[in-house]
């Protein structure tokens, strides 16, 4: 999965996954470690999530990923992505 989603982040490829129970659509910016877990911080555009409001950005970890689809379709990165977050101890990848 980490290795897909590399290539979903350099090449700016959306994505589709299940996430605790909810089906998620978005743009993955980032994938980096977060607090001793792996996970990727995404713009959601689509989908559900138990937060509410989309479009909106998620951070959500790897270990709680399912079903994940990295799809042909391309993105823009989006103007207000912020990587310097002090949330990151380290980062694999990012637009």
């Amino acid at each position: 999965m980490e290795t897909e989603l590399i290539r979903a982040i350099s090449n700016r490829l959306v994505i589709e996954f299940d996430y605790q129970g909810h089906h998620r659509i978005g743009e993955p910016h980032l994938l980096g470690d977060d607090a001793g877990q792996l996970a990727i911080e995404l713009y959601q555009t689509a989908g559900t999530s138990r937060r509410g409001g989309l479009p909106q950005w998620r951070v959500t970890r790897l270990d709680e990923i399912e079903n994940l689809v990295v799809t042909a379709n391309q993105f823009t990165p989006r103007s207000d992505f912020n990587s310097n977050r002090s949330r990151w101890r380290s980062i694999k990848a990012k637009v």
